[in-house]
């Protein structure tokens, strides 16, 4: 059987992704940075200390002569966390050799391979540190990688900050992690629509869920104003007293919310650029990224952003959307007095909103829709056709050919780049390359997006004829039909489409056995015909009037669904479902 799964994802060796990253050109070291006096500096040492003034100055002073009043809360305080030797041996054994050490100089290797002689000591340490409500000073510290996110590469504000943080201390972050997460699932405190960081969900449960309401809007004839906020360094700015005030209401209290705020307190960090260290700078707010509790602390302080709101809400981490159907007048009215309360949350909170980077897209298929200026601080905001959202263009008609040139332009770019520097290696490490760097492009959220038109198909499986070619070396573009279609048979690969429906059919199952949160609507009914033909799993089809509805994941896929036999339908684990629907489908 051809090996067709979804985590089909070649393990490559640490030399391998050495040289490729040393082929890149966008992994070059950091350029040339400019001071606040606008003087060029070239040294690694003043480039570190330029990275560090810029982090130190996004920080937030926190106003403690006016800290908001949360009311009584009815949420009970968290158990008490007690830490076993079993349960520190276990994630000791599991760390990962390759992650780099942190300003302790403690190596993951030592911790992994002598697990058993550290375990009763460690755990000591744990749970004195749990009791005492204290952390060794080491702990607090953060060595401070730089990494270039987009624009002016001389401008340090374009680089984000990502702490490397003691091992230790992040196994005893997951410890406290997972047994908040316990309190938080057990009573039920974040909000539904947070997919951040979060078990069974992810950007693409959370896509689905947007695509299909804004899709089944549009198939209706409605008019949707979504808007697309963008926070400014918004893990960076979260004040520190803010933060515990809102853990404390949501019943993390005692201990653990004594732990948490030593380990959140009197936090320093430094930058280290090619050997070089900056001076170390206090950490006065912000959720420290990369380490285990700054997402879990982030989506806690985010948790009530739209408590007085009427209009939908989504949010994956601090990535947030905010829309309505609009049918009057009176419904851009209130859309905007959200967008107001959103501003007061944030102005209450200590968090800023960036207007400039916020945008309106409108979805309707009407020929003269209901036009609102919204405004955010005083700043129109810019309404666009299609716009970026978690990986995924959007655009105003539900449709993908904005995300289809973007993903086929960038796997084409990057197959270039593996032809240039790989093309003497031997089959099955091209084969690898083009798996792990050209095909991720094309398949990320393909459940969102699958494309039904028929350009669009060749489009994207153009891509891997290429890469096919150049994996076997056969570049003689012959005009004989199926010559690249036997070239990808002998390769064992089926076709894009093929992967992106085995994709559908497995999320759709992961969905209905409570593994990936995507809401399945009132609508969805199980259909009450039963025949020889057809399963009993089976679903009423849906009428709809739209391709953008049609093809849209829930509607498409319970046709795909429909057709599966019975023994595929009944599998007991995922893994055995899609062992059985591949098998099914090639």
């Amino acid at each position: 059987m051809m090996n067709t799964s979804d985590n089909d994802k070649p393990s490559m060796g640490k030399q391998f992704w050495k040289y490729v990253k040393s082929r890149k050109k966008d992994t070059v070291p950091i350029s040339a940075l400019k001071d606040q006096d606008g003087n060029t500096v070239i040294d690694s040492s003043g480039k570190a200390q330029i990275l560090n003034h810029q982090y130190d100055s996004v920080f937030t002073d926190e106003d403690l002569n006016n800290t908001p009043d949360l009311g009584y809360s009815n949420t009970p305080s968290i158990e008490a966390l007690h830490i076993t030797e079993k349960g520190v041996g276990l994630l000791l054994k599991k760390l990962d050799t390759t992650k780099a050490t942190g300003p302790d100089l403690l190596p993951t290797r030592i911790l992994k391979e002598a697990s058993d002689e550290i375990t009763p000591f460690l755990t000591s340490i744990f749970n004195q540190s749990i009791t005492l409500g204290e952390i060794p000073s080491d702990w607090k510290l953060a060595n401070i990688t730089a990494i270039y996110k987009k624009g002016d590469k001389t401008q340090a504000v374009n680089y984000r900050p990502v702490s490397l943080t003691s091992i230790c201390c992040k196994v005893m972050e997951h410890i406290v992690y997972h047994h908040i997460m316990v309190h938080l699932e057990d009573h039920n405190i974040l909000a539904d629509h947070q997919h951040g960081f979060r078990k069974h969900r992810s950007c693409e449960t959370q896509l689905i869920n947007t695509i299909e309401s804004m899709a089944r809007s549009l198939d209706h004839r409605e008019q949707v104003d979504m808007l697309v906020l963008d926070f400014s360094k918004a893990f960076d700015t979260v004040p520190h007293q803010r933060l515990l005030l809102k853990m404390s209401h949501y019943g993390i209290r005692g201990r653990v919310l004594d732990w948490i705020t030593a380990w959140l307190t009197n936090r320093k960090q430094r930058v280290c650029l090619d050997g070089e260290m900056s001076s170390m700078t206090p950490v006065r707010s912000g959720v420290p990224q990369g380490t285990v509790l700054g997402p879990l602390c982030f989506l806690l302080y985010i948790n009530d952003i739209d408590k007085s709101t009427s209009s939908s809400v989504r949010l994956f981490a601090d990535d947030s959307l905010v829309y309505r159907t609009i049918d009057n007048h009176q419904s851009c009215v209130q859309l905007q007095r959200d967008l107001d309360q959103l501003v007061e949350w944030a102005n209450t909170w200590q968090m800023k909103f960036h207007p400039s980077k916020c945008f309106i897209l409108r979805v309707t298929r009407k020929r003269q829709p209901i036009v609102y200026h919204y405004k955010m601080m005083g700043h129109q905001l810019e309404t666009v056709d299609h716009y970026p959202y978690l990986g995924v263009e959007i655009s105003d008609k539900m449709r993908w050919d904005h995300h289809i040139s973007k993903i086929t332009g960038k796997a084409n770019k990057t197959l270039g780049f593996i032809r240039r520097n790989l093309g003497k290696c031997p089959a099955d490490i091209k084969d690898k390359a083009y798996k792990s760097l050209v095909r991720p492009h094309l398949e990320y959220a393909s459940t969102v997006w699958d494309p039904y038109r028929q350009h669009q198909i060749k489009q994207i499986e153009m891509v891997q004829r290429r890469a096919a070619r150049f994996v076997t070396n056969n570049y003689m573009y012959s005009r004989e039909p199926g010559t690249v279609t036997n070239i990808m048979q002998s390769l064992g690969w089926p076709t894009l489409e093929t992967r992106r429906k085995g994709a559908r059919l497995i999320l759709f199952y992961k969905i209905l056995n409570g593994e990936a949160s995507v809401t399945i609507p009132d609508y969805i009914r199980r259909s009450d015909v039963q025949t020889r033909q057809h399963h009993k799993d089976r679903f009423s089809r849906l009428s709809t009037s739209t391709d953008a509805y049609k093809y849209s994941f829930i509607p498409r896929t319970i046709v795909d669904w429909n057709q599966l036999p019975e023994e595929v339908i009944q599998a007991p684990s995922t893994e055995v479902f899609r062992e059985r629907v591949w098998k099914f489908m090639v």
